[in-house]
């Protein structure tokens, strides 16, 4: 006798999306997804009414991207602080010296310490 076991399996990780999700991501103001998209939100809608619509799906996109844009800049910068505290932590450094030492940044030099800098 024979039995299948079936179990799905997916050949992408969670975080990656396939091809014509990052071609929409990274699609501009005038490309072929936006226009088309566009035209059907409008469709037999008025001239002020397609304005409107224009005007908030335009807003809306813009507003998507400078969230996606601030995410990639926080994933950087946190990537650079765990290769920065690796880097002390093989120096000898642990974490709570490395808190106390960040405590001491004087707030003039755009760390937001609790130093002694001009800017608190």
């Amino acid at each position: 006798m024979f039995v299948a076991i079936s179990v799905p399996v997916s050949a992408q990780k969670e975080k990656q999306k396939g091809a014509s999700q990052q071609a929409y991501e990274h699609a501009s103001e005038n490309s072929i997804f936006n226009r088309i998209s566009d035209w059907f939100a409008t469709l037999g809608k008025s001239k002020e009414e397609k304005e409107q619509i224009l005007k908030e799906r335009k807003a809306k996109r813009e507003k998507e991207k400078a969230k996606e844009k601030a995410k990639e800049i926080q994933e950087e910068v946190n990537e650079k602080l765990e290769q920065a505290e690796e880097s002390l932590g093989k120096k000898g450094w642990d974490k709570e010296d490395i808190e106390e030492e960040s405590n001491n940044i004087p707030a003039s030099m755009g760390q937001g310490g609790k130093g002694k800098g001009k800017n608190k």
